[in-house]
């Protein structure tokens, strides 16, 4: 009201996803839903392997990931609030230098969270919304660099993605986990 023809910036919308991201989905159905961590593994194994954040959904689960991750070979370090401080910025530097090539969190990593070079984030937990989405994949392609998201859905995830999906105005690209690769981390 104070002002005279007024007008409104905006640099950057946040609800925008970065131009360099390239989305996939991929659907875990009835008999999978118990083998998710062996998808999730295979997946990490042939295609995605280094530079990862996994965003897991609950800290329990993202504690249970990183002893899976270690027990396969893989370097991973966990970043969620269960851990103490000190024991976070240990997991974030751990990632930032190089010396982890995962890195499994909740939301607490979402926001706020500026690694160089992110390569790829997964979301094993389908998000709830669209801007926990936005958050979660703009932790990669950042600074007109390239990246992919990968977000696993359940059947009960469906509805959640499609809204998803629709609001972000992506092309649903799915990706296949081949069946020989998941039952060997099955196993």
């Amino acid at each position: 009201l104070s002002l005279t023809n007024p007008v409104r910036l905006s640099a950057d919308p946040s609800s925008m996803r970065p131009a360099g991201l390239k989305e996939e989905f991929v659907r875990i159905r009835g008999m999978r839903q118990a083998h998710k961590e062996a998808v999730l593994l295979a997946l990490c194994s042939k295609t995605f392997k280094s530079r990862v954040i996994i965003f897991s959904g609950q800290r329990n689960t993202a504690h249970r990931l990183k002893i899976l991750f270690g027990l396969a070979g893989y370097k991973a370090a966990e970043l969620h609030s269960k851990i103490t401080q000190a024991q976070r910025l240990d997991a974030l530097e751990l990632f930032r230098k190089h010396e982890v090539d995962f890195l499994i969190t909740t939301d607490l990593s979402c926001r706020g969270l500026d690694v160089a070079d992110v390569q790829t984030v997964i979301n094993f937990a389908c998000p709830t919304n669209f801007t926990t989405y936005v958050h979660r994949v703009g932790r990669t392609a950042r600074a007109g660099k390239s990246g992919c998201a990968v977000t696993f859905y359940t059947d009960k995830d469906r509805s959640r993605l499609k809204a998803i999906v629709k609001k972000a105005g992506a092309k649903l690209t799915s990706r296949i986990v081949s069946e020989e690769a998941i039952n060997k981390w099955v196993e």
